[in-house]
């Protein structure tokens, strides 16, 4: 894709601008011969969506994008080399969508993240444990700062996540109401995870969990029916997860409607356990899985 610069100082009025894949299941390798045909961004006053998805070669985003200050979407999906994010991007105050998702060598995010108090959507977050301390990095507790976040997609390679300062900074995100976590590298066997102890009503008003590559056997304290009250859909997929919190006491179930279990060779619970533990399940035509899959699933 070779884009002339003064192309787009002609294009002043344009409001949405695809230059990747429009498809996100197009195999279509986008290339571009080089970024200086972005610093023509700053023409586009009125531009509210941007995306780049699927496009290679962009290493980093100029403080051009930083420029467009009535942008509402920045879609970044699968930029496989964009290595760095300016922390102009803290300028873009009317944005509420941001997605980084496979942004494979983007190991962290600036500060300036933590600033976009409009962003109501953030897909492809990912942070690491030797990261977690820089000042001049976006920590997953700057997250806290985003109060109209409403869906975040996390992509981590800490074991003990989510630790106590994680989940009060979720439960901070009081407009929270989808969370994706996927836990990335090699988890040997034995992996449990540590039992909360101080642990809140946090995710209260969660409605959708998806867990995926769970590292840990148990089910953490913050994973049961009382602390995810409102959660109706619950996905895990892939992992050494063997059974799901129940208050046997209380006999207290889940609220839950939709529960995909894929993946999970050690899971333990058998069906009448799980129909214990979930009384509300429903299984609806268009549903991603049959009751055969199901089935399979607990034998």
């Amino acid at each position: 894709m070779d884009i002339k610069l003064h192309w787009f100082w002609r294009m002043k009025n344009v409001k949405v601008l695809y230059l990747g894949r429009c498809d996100s299941k197009s195999i279509q390798y986008i290339e571009v011969k080089s970024c200086k045909f972005l610093a023509g961004l700053t023409h586009m006053k009125g531009l509210r969506l941007l995306s780049l998805q699927g496009v290679s070669k962009i290493v980093k985003l100029p403080d051009s994008v930083g420029s467009v200050k009535s942008l509402r979407i920045l879609d970044l999906r699968d930029c496989n080399d964009i290595e760095e994010l300016l922390d102009s991007i803290k300028s873009l105050g009317k944005l509420t969508h941001l997605d980084l998702t496979s942004c494979y060598s983007l190991a962290c995010l600036p500060k300036g993240i933590s600033s976009l108090f409009e962003l109501q959507v953030l897909k492809g977050f990912f942070f690491r444990e030797k990261h977690r301390d820089k000042r001049s990095l976006c920590s997953f507790q700057d997250l806290k700062r985003l109060k109209k976040l409403r869906k975040l997609n996390i992509t981590t390679s800490l074991k003990s996540f989510p630790e106590d300062k994680h989940l009060k900074a979720l439960d901070e995100m009081t407009e929270l109401r989808k969370l994706t976590n996927e836990w990335q590298g090699l988890f040997k066997g034995g992996t449990t995870m540590t039992n909360h102890n101080s642990v809140g009503n946090f995710l209260v008003g969660l409605e959708k969990l998806d867990l995926q590559h769970i590292p840990y056997e148990s089910a953490p304290a913050w994973l049961a029916p009382e602390k995810l009250k409102n959660l109706k859909k619950l996905y895990i997929k892939g992992g050494k997860l063997e059974r799901l919190g129940y208050d046997e006491k209380q006999h207290l179930g889940w609220e839950v409607e939709t529960l995909p279990l894929l993946h999970l060779p050690g899971l333990s619970m058998t069906w009448t356990e799980l129909q214990r533990c979930f009384p509300n399940l429903s299984l609806e035509e268009d549903d991603a899985f049959s009751v055969a899959e199901i089935e399979l699933n607990f034998l």
